[in-house]
């Protein structure tokens, strides 16, 4: 069950709970089964990051830019709402970021994931399955693997829209990137070596210390 002071302070508003969360940077972070209770709640650039939010319904909320690293989603199997799964159905998470987050069930079912981030989580690939990813970015197998499993080594990448799109350090060597929309992508420190590119769009594209031995493009 989450804990009634930190979902009171949340409720008071993303403003109120950032500052209360940079005073505390030491607590623990409870939010499993909570409901946000309400159409398109402003969360946005909300630091739930470390947090436990099994179970939380996060439904047709807006979440652009919230930080979710380190945080553990999945189900709820404690106090009210047991055995719900957390859920992100309809809501805005562009630029969200998942990096290094544990997953076991969610849905994000027809949400927005753009331009979202999602190095080094946990658990992903094997327990949650594609169909929770349905009318969003992830639903391509290819771009979920891609940003998921963090490496796009010779995956077939053409025609896809990757637009800033954070690929700092990927892998994508022998990566098939043939007319895909590359535009303001961050491939900083990435390694592109043997990458096809030709009729790419790669307009103000981001290359700090990137690692290309030879690529293919016009």
């Amino acid at each position: 069950m989450a804990n009634k002071e930190q979902l009171a302070i949340l409720k008071q508003g993303v403003a109120a709970w950032n500052k209360w969360r940079e005073e505390n940077p030491d607590v623990k972070i409870d939010l499993r089964g909570a409901d946000m209770d309400g159409y398109m709640i402003d969360l946005s650039n909300a630091n739930f990051s470390n947090a436990d939010i099994r179970g939380a319904d996060f439904d047709c909320s807006d979440l652009t830019r919230a930080d979710f690293r380190g945080s553990i989603i999945g189900v709820n199997n404690e106090g009210i709402n047991r055995n719900r799964f957390t859920s992100f159905q309809g809501s805005d998470l562009t630029c969200a970021i998942f990096d290094n987050s544990s997953f076991e069930i969610v849905q994000f079912f027809n949400a927005t994931l753009s331009y979202s981030s999602w190095r080094n989580v946990k658990d992903i690939s094997n327990t949650v399955p594609p169909s929770v990813f349905e009318d969003t970015i992830l639903d391509d197998k290819n771009i979920h693997d891609l940003l998921v499993c963090g490496s796009g080594q010779g995956l077939f990448l053409k025609g896809k829209n990757l637009k800033r799109t954070l690929l700092v350090k990927f892998d994508l060597r022998n990566t098939d990137l043939r007319e895909t929309d590359l535009r303001q992508a961050n491939l900083s420190h990435a390694d592109i070596t043997g990458a096809k590119l030709y009729g790419s769009a790669r307009d103000n594209w981001i290359l700090d210390g990137i690692r290309c031995d030879y690529v293919y493009w016009d």
